[in-house]
């Protein structure tokens, strides 16, 4: 791909309600950070201009999690107009399956790196074996990741409670691994938290995760700088 990978090692997730909030975190947070997430929500609020305008103010790297699940043409035509964006990774559900995702890599090119959700974070066991027919994440999570290799997606997004097993059968070489569902302490989980696979960077960075996208644990602190060098010195302290 023509973009070069992000050296910081976390994505923060720009899931806000207006676009000047996600600009203030972003100036708040860059450097050290390169890349933020644009998700559904302020997609559909801002726009492809919001993401030029994001780009523009700040030169921050874009990851663009739309999570295209359609037939494969419709898909291919979505990924092809995104290239016009110049965002840096752009995210699809396996799920749709081998020709949808091989139709998006096609369609991308080399303009930006597609990425492959697995299972949702918010999806637990039983959620798991009703909609993908097996007892555990991990068996339909380790399916998706070798259809990514195979399929030559740049990585796949998933949970921190299957990035060992993934580990343990794709290199980095062959395959990046972005896990949302970080949270800084089991303390942190609240009752409304709809992550049900979810655990703390720690356990993420030391089982193999090249980035975490983080969102609660930035925006909705009163101190999201100090957050995220709390994050980023765990990193450091894991690669000594």
């Amino acid at each position: 791909m023509k973009h070069a990978l992000p050296s910081c090692p976390v994505i923060p997730a720009l899931d806000l309600s207006s676009e000047e909030e996600a600009l203030e975190l972003v100036r708040a947070l860059s450097p050290p950070c390169e890349i933020f997430k644009i998700g559904l929500r302020l997609f559909c609020r801002g726009g492809p201009d919001f993401v030029r305008r994001l780009a523009g103010e700040t030169g921050a790297k874009i990851f663009l999690d739309l999570k295209l699940h359609d037939i494969p043409r419709t898909v291919a035509t979505a990924v092809r107009e995104l290239r016009s964006l110049n965002v840096t990774f752009v995210t699809v559900h396996i799920s749709g399956g081998r020709e949808m995702i091989r139709a998006a890599v096609e369609a991308a090119e080399e303009g930006m790196a597609v990425l492959g959700v697995t299972v949702l974070t918010s999806l637990s066991a039983e959620a798991s074996q009703k909609i993908f027919g097996v007892s555990e994440p991990e068996s339909a999570v380790l399916r998706f990741a070798r259809w990514a290799v195979e399929e030559r997606l740049a990585g796949v997004v998933a949970s921190p409670l299957e990035v060992a097993p993934i580990r343990e059968r794709f290199s980095r070489e062959e395959l990046l691994v972005v896990t949302p569902g970080i949270r800084l302490s089991e303390k942190e989980r609240r009752g409304d938290d709809d992550q049900a696979r979810a655990a703390t960077p720690r356990k993420a960075f030391s089982e193999g995760a090249d980035y975490l996208v983080v969102g609660r644990p930035l925006y909705e602190s009163k101190k999201p700088r100090e957050v995220l060098e709390e994050i980023l010195s765990e990193y450091e302290e894991l690669r000594r």
